[in-house]
């Protein structure tokens, strides 16, 4: 029986009643993942992967999910009549860093298999610093300065404090 076709039985009785039974085989696809992406991971970099969903019955589908609901480019490759292959594109931006990324196969709208590629580790250089003071903006001698500084990068960035003060009146 081919994938595309189902096993049709009948029933006759005595009084000369047929009923008809229409046997739709489903059988799930073995999914297999490459990940093709040169890591690591950095900010505009290109992350692709693939998965091949074979000898599904009936025909398996290909779809990708980010934890964060991102949209990303796919293509679909029809492999055999039971088997395809999806590869998966997407540019890195710091949003995705500590994202998940899963894989599934579909038949008849349901995921059969499902194939999690983990967290995504995008680096990224710092871009926006933050410095907050806890005391008032005039300090007189002896008193102490409290400054808080963070900076959005990945890996974290070092952060260093120099102080530098001048004289009032002094040339």
């Amino acid at each position: 029986m081919s994938p595309e076709k189902a096993l049709l039985v009948s029933c006759d009785n005595d009084s000369g009643d047929t009923i008809k039974y229409d046997i739709r085989l489903q059988k799930e696809p073995l999914l297999t993942f490459t990940d093709e992406t040169t890591y690591p991971l950095a900010e505009n970099s290109l992350l692709r992967m693939s998965c091949t969903a074979a000898d599904g019955v009936p025909k398996p589908q290909i779809r990708w999910e980010f934890s964060n609901g991102r949209t990303f480019n796919t293509s679909i490759s029809q492999l055999s009549s039971d088997s395809v292959k999806s590869v998966m594109t997407a540019k890195m931006t710091r949003q995705d860093h500590g994202v998940g990324v899963k894989c599934f196969a579909v038949q008849n709208n349901d995921s059969v298999q499902t194939h999690d590629f983990g967290m995504l580790d995008v680096q990224f250089n710092p871009v926006k610093s933050d410095i907050v003071f806890s005391t008032k903006p005039s300090l007189v001698h002896g008193e102490k300065l409290k400054a808080q500084c963070t900076v959005d990068s990945n890996p974290p960035a070092a952060i260093s404090y120099e102080i530098a003060y001048k004289v009032k009146g002094a040339n």
